[in-house]
């Protein structure tokens, strides 16, 4: 048999010979000598050479492909391929040139050779040409008698090609090889090598290679030996050249020594054999006794089971018919089909009629085909247990779905040998639930067409009309056969049935049950058929009805199928069906553990005979059940009862109960049947029925508006809602069309997608439009629109749904409003704001940004780049920033930048670029905030040019001058330097310590260092600021400067010459600086922490807007989308109120101790929980919110609503995977502090990893793609500035609980 490792070789090989013909023949267009030849100086691969094994490589991919149907391309290209041979061996065996050698190159490397015919291959690769085409062309005929010598010829085109390699391998010059072989390419003998071998593997039990493949003793043997003989004896003759070659033995010697050689390894490998013959002999014999002993008691097993089997298929048969399970079983070596009377029922097969895989493939629905293929091929690969669902299409095109389960049994060799399942009819069930989900579409009409084969024939036995199913049967489903004379489709029929076709024309009736009928083909397929004839009204014969039926796969079903226990207990699970067995001699109760299970009690669990009967619901069900019980065991009475039952877990459910006796001597001996768990399907059935009464009403009373409108728009049935809707009676209405109510703007839309509705284009449309009411004012509607046809495919009616949608669209207008509100506040802010894009395009700019760009309207701003608004140079720095934070993801802050407009002038500004993210994490901009600085920088500038005039100042700057001898350590004070200290001249100091003393203490170690580090001789000036004490307290900031003026004669300072300089007043005007700096910076951050406030509150309101609106579009209930739209007007008036506060916080940043008031916690809580209604729906998460209505607390209500939005809607993003989240709130008040805790279940946090950082700026720990890594960080700025803190605790996969200190 072929395998798929064969196959794969075969088509790598056909591939690569084209290939390397393809190559050779570009070398020889292009004049690539390197292509031709594998080493320069070998023989090259000639032109035809290489043509013959493209023809050669092309008909083996063609004989790989259509290996049981077209065989034109294989023959072709095989008959060319033998004709290169053909021509070539010609000219050697009759002395003369056709011209074919150089044909289509000239040989210019044979020709420089002086070699005797230019271009023409070699006589052996002629040869094998020849040999291989003739192969080639039979394995393409239908010969079957001529197949073994192809495949020995194939072997022979090996065995040349080979020995033409060998003769390379051992590098035997070409003048001492036989002419035959003596130019022939080595990637020649290469290929011929790998194109036979591949060519043998296509018939892989032929020849050799059959032998090869084979199991026997023999083929073992001798893969085991030639491999090693082979190798041995090339390797002995490479080594007798080698020694020849370089004298090292003599000829004589050579020979003897290899002939020595070669019988030891014949000698070694025979005795080799003979040791593993022996010893499989040996296994054989114990393998025989073992089998002996295993039969024996093999015997004594069949006996015990025979009696469990005999039972075990009386409950399976009571099981299959109970439970409606179809059986089947495959033989998959003969592709045998075996199945019983519940699976024909499932698939709507005649009791009679053939049954097949195939036919099997053709009731299963078309999209799940390749699924159940899909199963069953890795299934069977991968040894798995077969189990899943499909839909199958009845003859009357109604779709039943099954469950299918199945066993693949294997040999012992691994391969697959027999397929045995069921097949459950779940039907019902799936309806029932596609029935309550679908019941809008239950007016739908499905044709039901015949499964019989019937035809319908005139009195010329022509063709009137031909179910699908006789196509099928005849396999004529191509063929136009209306009109066509039933003789022309079927030629092969004889005399005898034309005979009593003309007997039936006449007025008889011919039935028979079997009959063979004999195909063109040759093959044979039996009938049951009726023929008799159909009358006209007048009572004439019009012609022929005929009946037929396939019975072939009937005549040829083999033996019964058998009933195995894997197959029962594989259709119980299926079914969820157990049986039971109550032995009324013994009083013993028997379940299985799919009646175990049923009851819900352990498999170890032994019921009784009295306690079974308590399992049923007391009531109805148990007084049902016993009186069939009492039945069956009195008359025999079966019974087949649903009834509810109470488990042992106290849960009820709706079971099936089945039962029957036995008798024995006329008295009851047991009772045994099945139990079937029925609760899914009798439920959906009670929910059905509801589903049902409902809908009865809910045309006329659906919260929306329902119509039925005819194709040329007139009303045809309106329900109440649509007549309160449009302010219109319904007389009225069905008066008008739509038409004429519609808004003028919106008709040529509708009107179109009418057209394409009713001509096919599509099934149905959605559109937003707007009617005029009756009173004239405008009604938004959202319409949906489907098409109902009639049996003739032909428009009746079309079915609209009509849902106001009025309110939906004001709340869109007040939206925008807000939005416009937004800008205003941003407008109003006191720095520059701006939005650019990736392309550093401004998307939106604030008043100031626009004003500074020098423009009075937005609009002239909007889409332009720093390149557009400001000269070159300053545009160029600005970009090379915005490229740093879309590259990096990371802000920059607080940088002082220059700017130059096209005016000349230049601000300074203290600027900040934060990058901005999309839902997915993505960087699609940056949010820009810059505050002019320019002022602060010109006070700088001012300081610092008076500050070097002081420097600078020598005469007439009022500085006190000192002189210091270091010998003596006397001082001299000047009069400006003793006035800075409140002195007089007579009270002046003469000692270098009564100005040390003086110097403030945190002055000291700097004044010591600096003076210090000059005598040292590391500075050449003596420079240093420091405060000294005046005489009435106070310090005095003094500049001290000096240099030592004198040394002695080993070069240490004797003198030091400096000044004193009152810098007092520059000192408090640094200060005065310093403070503006630090109210300009700390402004900066909280309009920084606002613009992050503002971003993540609104973001938080724009998700949840996005999402419920995204809600209302999916859902499919008035009463669904009434409750969302109330929840959509909640989410837009809190969002006001958030941008009412952010209006708030805006004041705050002046002084937010002032913007307290006393808040109640809970109203607060509820208002973030209706916030994050649409989060809260979508992630089911549960809030238990744990705080009485009379807690209130102090604090600022924006920072109030932040802290909560951000705790919350955390606590449910960041949810575990495998759990529904649930969040705890509490409010807990001790004797020295008040706090609230919010506790969750969500993913929780490494705080070993992440507890320094948890509440810095973008830090996110758990990679979710909405994480900003700013919300903690906002959150505790905001708890910290009302007095408070924060404290959490955190377990990785347990949860997060945060506790909020209040002040």
């Amino acid at each position: 048999m072929r395998t798929s490792k064969d196959s794969s070789f075969v088509t790598y090989t056909s591939l690569a010979v084209n290939f390397i013909a393809i190559l050779v023949i570009t070398g020889w267009i292009v004049g690539f000598d390197g292509l031709l030849a594998v080493v320069p100086g070998l023989p090259t691969m000639k032109f035809n050479t290489a043509l013959g094994f493209l023809f050669a490589g092309l008909a083996l991919t063609f004989l790989d492909t259509f290996r049981n149907g077209f065989n034109l391309p294989v023959q072709l290209f095989s008959a060319l391929t033998m004709l290169i041979g053909l021509l070539t061996l010609s000219q050697y065996a009759f002395g003369y040139s056709l011209g074919i050698d150089e044909f289509f190159f000239v040989d210019n490397i044979s020709r420089v050779a002086n070699a005797p015919y230019p271009g023409r291959m070699s006589a052996a690769t002629a040869t094998c040409f020849l040999l291989l085409g003739a192969s080639l062309l039979i394995f393409s005929s239908s010969r079957v008698r001529l197949l073994p010598l192809a495949q020995y010829v194939l072997h022979l085109v090996s065995l040349l090609s080979f020995i033409s390699l060998m003769g390379f391998f051992y590098q035997v010059p070409s003048s001492a090889k036989l002419p035959f072989f003596s130019t022939m390419a080595i990637h020649t003998s290469i290929t011929f090598l790998l194109i036979s071998l591949a060519a043998s593997l296509s018939r892989p039990h032929l020849g050799l290679v059959g032998f090869f493949k084979g199991r026997n003793l023999g083929t073992w043997l001798a893969k085991r030996l030639l491999p090693q003989i082979g190798v041995l004896v090339i390797a002995l003759g490479f080594l007798m050249i080698l020694s020849k070659r370089f004298g090292i033995v003599s000829v004589e010697f050579g020979i003897s020594l290899q002939t020595i050689s070669f019988l030891a390894i014949c000698l070694v490998l025979i005795l080799r054999v003979a040791f593993i013959l022996n010893r499989v002999d040996t296994e054989r014999q114990e393998a025989e006794n073992q089998l002996s002993d295993l039969n024996q008691s093999l015997e004594e097993k069949i006996a015990e089971r025979t009696e469990e089997l005999n039972l075990l298929n009386e409950r399976l048969q009571l099981a299959t018919s109970s439970g409606n399970v179809g059986l089947w079983t495959i033989d998959v070596k003969d592709n045998f089909l075996d199945v019983n009377e519940a699976l024909r029922k499932i698939w709507g097969f005649d009791p009679y009629e053939p049954i097949s895989l195939d036919s099997l493939s053709k009731r299963t629905h078309p999209e799940d085909l390749a699924r159940a293929d899909k199963a069953f091929d890795l299934a069977i690969k991968n040894k798995l247990v077969i189990d899943f669902e499909h839909r199958i299409v009845l003859p009357n095109k109604s779709v039943r779905y099954i469950k299918v389960n199945g066993v693949v049994h294997y040999d012992e060799k691994g391969s697959p040998f027999r397929i045995a399942g069921t097949h459950w009819d779940i039907t019902e069930q799936k309806l029932f639930e596609i029935s309550l989900e679908e019941s809008d579409r239950r007016n739908r009409v499905f044709v039901a067409q015949a499964p019989s084969a019937i035809a319908m024939l005139d009195t010329e036995m022509r063709y009137l009309a031909a179910s699908e199913k006789w196509k099928e049967d005849y396999g004529i489903e191509d063929k136009q056969i209306l009109g066509v004379s039933h003789y022309d489709i079927f030629p092969e029929i004889g005399d005898d049935w034309k005979k009593i076709h003309t007997e039936c024309l006449r007025g008889a009736v011919n039935k028979v049950d079997e009959a063979p009928f004999k195909r063109a083909d040759g093959s044979v397929q039996w009938l049951t058929w009726e023929v008799r004839p159909w009358y006209k009204k007048e009572g004439v014969v019009g012609g022929l009805i005929m009946y037929t039926g396939d019975i072939t796969l009937l005549k040829n079903k083999e033996e019964e199928k058998r009933r195995l226990e894997s197959v029962l207990n594989q259709a119980s699970e299926t079914a969820n069906i157990g049986a039971w067995e109550v032995d009324l001699v013994n009083n013993t109760v028997y379940w299985d553990k799919i009646t175990k299970k049923i009851h819900k009690v352990d498999q170890d669990y032994v019921p009784k005979l009295d306690g079974a009967i308590q399992f049923f619901k007391e009531g109805e069900s148990r007084l049902k059940i016993e009186a069939a019980v009492q039945n069956a065991i009195l008359d025999g009475t079966p019974y087949d009862l649903e009834v509810e039952l109470v488990a042992a877990d106290g849960s009820t459910k709706w079971t099936r109960a089945v039962g029957q006796a036995d008798f024995s001597n006329g008295a009851c001996t047991r009772l045994f049947g099945v139990f079937q768990d029925i609760d899914h399907v009798k439920k959906a059935e009670l929910n059905l029925k509801v589903s049902e009464e409902q809908f009865r009403g809910a045309f006329q009373y659906s919260a929306i508006g329902m119509a039925l409108v005819s194709p040329d728009g007139k009303w045809k049935q309106v329900n109440s809602r649509v007549c309160e809707m449009l302010g219109y009676e319904e007389k009225e209405l069905l008066q008008t069309t739509f038409q004429e109510i519609t808004h003028p703007e919106d008709l040529e839309s509708d009107l179109q997608h009418v057209q394409k509705v009713l001509a096919g284009e599509i099934d149905s449309y959605q559109m937003e439009k707007r009617y005029f009411h009756k009173n004239g004012n405008i009604v938004w509607v959202l319409l949906s629109v489907s098409l109902v046809r009639d049996a003739n495919n032909q428009p009746l009616h079309f079915i609209s749904q009509i849902e106001d949608v009025t309110e939906r669209k004001a709340i869109e207008n007040a939206l925008k409003e807000e939005r416009k509100l937004l800008k205003s506040l941003i407008d109003n802010i006191p720095v520059n704001i701006y939005i650019k894009d990736l392309e550093s395009r401004k998307t939106l700019v604030n008043r100031l940004e626009m004003e500074y760009s020098g423009f009075k309207n937005e609009s002239e701003v909007i889409g332009k780049t720093d390149f557009d608004l400001y000269p070159e140079e300053s545009a160029k720095v600005s970009r090379e920033e915005d490229l740093e934070v879309f590259n990096t993801g990371k802000p920059i802050l607080n940088k002082e930048t220059i700017n130059t407009r096209h005016d000349g002038s230049t601000n300074w500004f203290l600027s900040s670029k934060i990058p901005m993210q999309n839902d997915r994490g993505e960087i699609v901009g940056l949010i820009g905030i810059s505050y002019n600085i320019t002022a602060r920088k010109l006070a700088e500038r001012a300081l610092k040019e008076s500050e070097q005039r002081w420097h600078f100042a020598l005469e007439g700057a009022n500085d006190g001058v000192w002189d210091w001898n270091l010998a003596t350590g006397e001082v001299f004070y000047s009069k400006r330097s003793l006035d800075m200290l409140g002195l007089n001249t007579k009270d002046a100091p003469n000692k270098s310590e009564a100005w040390d003393n003086r110097v403030h203490p945190e002055d000291k170690e700097a004044y010591f260092e600096e003076m210090q580090k000059h005598l040292r001789g590391e500075s050449e000036v003596y420079i240093n600021e420091h405060r000294v004490q005046h005489e009435d307290g106070h310090y005095v900031w003094v500049l001290d400067r000096g240099k030592v003026t004198e040394f002695d004669e080993k070069g240490q300072p004797l003198r030091v010459i400096g000044t004193h300089s009152d810098i007092t007043w520059r000192k408090e005007k640094e200060a005065q600086v310093r403070h503006s700096f630090d109210i300009i910076s700390e402004q900066n951050k909280r309009l920084l922490n606002f613009a992050h406030i503002v971003s993540h509150n609104l973001r938080s309101h724009s998700g949840n807007l996005e999402m419920m609106i995204n809600l209302i579009n999916m859902t499919s209930t008035p009463e669904e989308k009434e409750e969302l739209i109330q929840h959509l007007a909640q989410i837009s008036g809190s969002l006001s109120e958030t941008i009412t506060n952010l209006n708030e916080v805006v004041k705050i940043q002046v002084d937010i101790n002032t913007q307290t008031e006393e808040l109640n916690l809970k109203e607060y809580f509820v208002k973030t929980m209706h916030i994050l209604t649409g989060d809260i729906k979508e992630k089911r998460a549960k809030i238990n919110l744990n705080i009485s209505d009379d807690v209130t607390i102090t604090y600022n209500r924006a920072y109030l609503e932040s802290i909560l939005l951000n705790f919350l809607s955390n606590a449910i993003k960041y949810r575990h995977p495998e759990r529904n989240p649930v969040v705890n709130i509490d409010f807990i008040t001790t004797n020295d502090s008040k706090f609230l805790q919010i506790a969750d279940n969500g993913m929780g946090i490494d705080l070993a990893l992440h507890g320094e950082r948890l509440f810095g700026m973008y830090k996110t720990f758990h990679g979710n793609a909405d994480a900003k890594g700013i919300g903690l960080f906002i959150t505790k700025n905001q708890v910290e500035s009302m007095g408070g803190r924060i404290e959490v605790e955190s377990e990785v996969g347990v949860g997060t609980t945060f506790k909020i200190y209040f002040a």
